[in-house]
């Protein structure tokens, strides 16, 4: 994973009531997901990041990095998703870069 802890794009969550999930988005090629979504848990948990049980436990921080990178040609990816839980939050990760995490999965 990577060492460096980014926030999300816009500096912070926003909660959607309709879903009951808070929401985040990361510049897909520009931030790491791997990174977005540990810094988004930590906020919605609220806690410190390292705090958190290492990504790592729940997938591969690389190959989620790797699966939204842009592709050889340099285009985003505008489809696909994976869902998984870190700390107790279920986190849906899509190809777009939205970022949606569930308290208490």
């Amino acid at each position: 994973m990577h060492d460096e802890i980014l926030l999300p794009t816009d500096g912070g969550l926003e909660y959607d009531e309709e879903n009951d999930c808070y929401r985040t988005a990361c510049e897909p090629g520009e931030q790491p997901p791997s990174s977005v979504v540990v810094n988004a848990v930590a906020a919605v948990a609220e806690c410190d990041p390292l705090d958190l049980e290492p990504l790592r436990r729940a997938l591969d921080p690389d190959a989620i990095d790797d699966l939204f990178a842009r592709t050889p040609g340099g285009r985003t990816r505008d489809a696909g998703s994976v869902e998984f839980s870190l700390a107790d939050h279920r986190v849906v990760l899509a190809a777009d870069g939205d970022v949606e995490v569930h308290p208490h999965a």
